[in-house]
């Protein structure tokens, strides 16, 4: 009745062999329809790590690494080619990985707990799923592609449902990951979310005290245990949140090296707006300012616009001084709007679609787009 929910990691090591068990892969425990859409896209993001030349990491093409050439059709895209494969957790050595420990396949084989992983290339997997050698960092493009259509919210969901998980545990310590998933339609299923959080260390850094936290004590923790966990418990420096906390700021870590715009666009109106801090960029008192939240939708066109990143953060900071002022064409209510209570910021071509809240004194930005598309329902 638990799911734990972590990441891949960049770090891989090189072993194999050609065994590979379907038994062991998550394909094997969902419904025909998903597990082909599954496949489909597994094999999308495997395309585009081949072949595009424009997804580079520490300068150099993902295209171009020998392992991603290497990168084939295999059982586990769905295909019949030989490859060399590793189960997931032998595969991936990363930070979450060494702190789970030397002996963490036999730790997880051996749990009555439900384990799964998110990935950039695989999306989904199981942790004694056989794998390939690959490198692919949540790059934007990457991240689009299992986003659109919630194809890994729907996995998740079903997985829940057929095993009738009752609580997920949610340790994949960055945003980039855990806004792949739809949390509010997860918390629909009737299922309860936590979601930890370390007070002494923030994004991957994270995953170390998780790795050590899952394979020390909540593995070994019984369901009745786990279950009793509520939103504001804590083990040692770690913190369980509920589902419902907001997620502050804007999606910078799904780009390792974005551009700067993106990186001014996060630390203005997270450093100058959330924390309360005086952001060089603003002449209104912090305390002032209104808070903000996102949609996923808004993150995903913003994802699709980082050409316009700087004059989104200079709007976003004008609407969360003063967001029910009307301003001649730039701001104004839209009373016949699908939303109510919406306004609009327009930005060259483009417009901007929020909803203030009075009561809470928040923000909540909902579209971003090319005026002809974003009004659309």
């Amino acid at each position: 009745m638990i799911l734990f929910l972590s990441i891949c990691s960049l770090t891989k090591s090189t072993a194999g062999d050609t065994q590979y068990l379907k038994e062991a892969s998550i394909i094997s425990k969902l419904p025909p329809e998903l597990a082909k859409r599954l496949l489909a896209r597994r094999n999308e993001v495997r395309r585009l790590v081949r072949e595009s030349g424009e997804i580079e990491w520490q300068g150099v093409p993902l295209s171009q690494l020998e392992f991603n050439q290497k990168l084939t059709a295999g059982p586990d895209f769905g295909g019949r080619r030989t490859a060399n494969f590793l189960p997931a957790v032998e595969r991936y050595e990363g930070r979450f990985y060494q702190a789970l420990g030397l002996d963490r396949k036999k730790k997880l084989a051996e749990s009555k707990h439900n384990v799964l992983l998110l990935s950039g290339l695989y999306g989904l997997l199981r942790p004694l799923e056989p794998i390939q050698l690959y490198s692919c960092p949540l790059k934007h493009q990457v991240a689009d592609l299992w986003i659109d259509d919630d194809l890994l919210t729907d996995l998740l969901c079903e997985y829940i449902r057929a095993r009738r998980i009752a609580k997920v545990i949610d340790l994949t310590a960055m945003d980039a990951y855990r806004r792949l998933i739809d949390w509010e339609r997860v918390a629909e299923s009737e299922t309860e979310v936590l979601h930890v959080v370390d007070a002494m260390a923030a994004g991957d850094y994270a995953l170390t005290p998780f790795g050590r936290l899952l394979g020390t004590e909540l593995l070994r923790l019984t369901e009745d245990e786990l279950i009793a966990l509520e939103p504001g418990s804590r083990l040692g420096t770690t913190i369980f949140q509920s589902a419902g906390a907001e997620q502050r700021g804007l999606p910078s870590e799904f780009d390792t090296t974005p551009p700067r715009p993106a990186e001014e666009l996060a630390d203005g109106l997270r450093g100058g707006i959330w924390e309360g801090a005086k952001s060089s960029r603003l002449d209104a008192d912090a305390g002032s300012l209104w808070h903000f939240a996102t949609t996923r939708q808004f993150e995903r066109d913003l994802r699709r616009r980082q050409d316009i990143y700087s004059r989104v953060l200079v709007a976003a900071n004008e609407i969360c001084r003063d967001p029910l002022t009307p301003r001649s064409k730039i701001v104004k209510p839209l009373p016949n709007f699908h939303l109510p209570g919406a306004w609009r910021y327009r930005i060259g071509d483009f417009r901007l679609i929020y909803v203030p809240d009075s009561k809470n004194h928040k923000v909540i930005f909902e579209r971003i787009g090319p005026r002809n598309d974003v009004y659309r329902q």
